[in-house]
């Protein structure tokens, strides 16, 4: 009788799984028994434990018995034992599980697994502003830019190591390819959040040229909102980023001051672009000025024994990505009230 041996390579990587068709063994010729393989997790990665259960809607496997072996190593042998799980090994590793299956009426088939790992890392940077110096990090806000690098870890069963260029990849937004991205090489994906502002996912499929060994991975976004902040401009000192103006700024020791505003977390590379528009006023006053002027000067009244206390307004809006707004206001006080 003659038997034969069909194998199902599934290339792992952390969210990656091709499956190769299956064939059944001692059937007629021409008739396929349909033995399908379930994954769970369905896409496990390096070092992870993996449960790899055998199923069939067109061939009666009651009473049959199943012997699993682990690189050629039985490891379990037992009747009606569908289900069998192991542990992947690291990148590069290779993991070889076969399952014979031994049906009530003697007959038999036999599948093959492959465990390949690949591990796949993204880093999301939101490419909006922060001023120098800032010791957190940059937020992304609605409609902002942001970029996506892939750092993939492919080594192949025969020790090959895949550089990120040598690699293809396809990149995807809530599910959407996204054009004109990817391919070889493209390990960077470079896109702006969308008008319509909730939270979206971005994905990245790799693969090895030969289509051979692949991973999967995805991050999960939320936009923020922007904010507007307020500094002294001291004329020596310069911007004094680590003491932000609060709802009073005292101007007693002082006859001027200027007052400069930060757009924080704005899709813009400086404070002063030309895509951003300064409305200020005074007194609820507006204060005419250059559109895209983020700092104004405060002087104290001429006159002895001057006192009093001015209210300031600035509010700053990003006229490509109009979501990005924030306001914000202080009152500077004079002298002695």
């Amino acid at each position: 009788m003659k038997r034969a041996l069909s194998a199902i390579t599934l290339i792992l990587g952390l969210l990656f799984v091709v499956v190769a068709p299956t064939v059944a063994l001692e059937l007629p010729e021409g008739i396929e028994e349909q033995v399908s393989i379930d994954l769970n997790p369905r896409n496990p990665g390096p070092n992870t434990s993996v449960t790899i259960t055998i199923r069939s809607f067109s061939t009666n496997l009651n009473g049959a018995s199943f012997a699993w072996f682990v690189d050629e190593k039985l490891m379990l042998n037992e009747r009606g034992a569908t289900s069998f799980t192991i542990k992947t090994g690291d990148v590069g590793s290779k993991t070889e599980v076969l399952v014979r299956i031994t049906k009530a009426d003697g007959s038999e088939l036999a599948r093959v697994i492959t465990f390949a790992p690949a591990d796949l890392e993204l880093f999301f940077e939101p490419l909006t502003y922060v001023p120098p110096f800032y010791e957190g990090r940059s937020v992304f806000s609605h409609q902002s830019p942001f970029r996506v690098v892939a750092v993939p870890r492919f080594i192949g069963v025969d020790g090959t190591r895949y550089s990120e260029k040598d690699l293809t990849y396809t990149w995807r937004i809530n599910g959407r390819y996204v054009e004109g991205a990817g391919g070889l090489g493209g390990n960077v994906l470079e896109a702006k959040g969308a008008l319509v502002s909730r939270a979206f996912d971005v994905s990245v499929e790799v693969q090895t040229p030969d289509g051979t060994t692949g991973a999967k991975e995805t991050i999960y976004i939320t936009p923020s909102e922007p904010e507007l902040l307020l500094y002294e401009n001291d004329p020596l000192y310069g911007i004094l980023y680590n003491k932000p103006v609060n709802s009073v700024l005292d101007l007693a020791s002082k006859k001027e001051t200027v007052i400069y505003a930060v757009p924080y977390f704005y899709g813009v590379e400086k404070p002063d672009s030309l895509s951003l528009i300064y409305k200020w006023a005074i007194n609820a006053r507006d204060v005419i000025m250059a559109q895209n002027e983020n700092q104004l000067t405060v002087r104290i009244p001429e006159g002895e024994n001057v006192a009093g206390s001015n209210p300031i307004y600035v509010e700053a809006r990003n006229t490509t990505d109009i979501l990005q707004a924030d306001s914000v206001q202080t009152v500077v006080e004079f002298g002695e009230i």
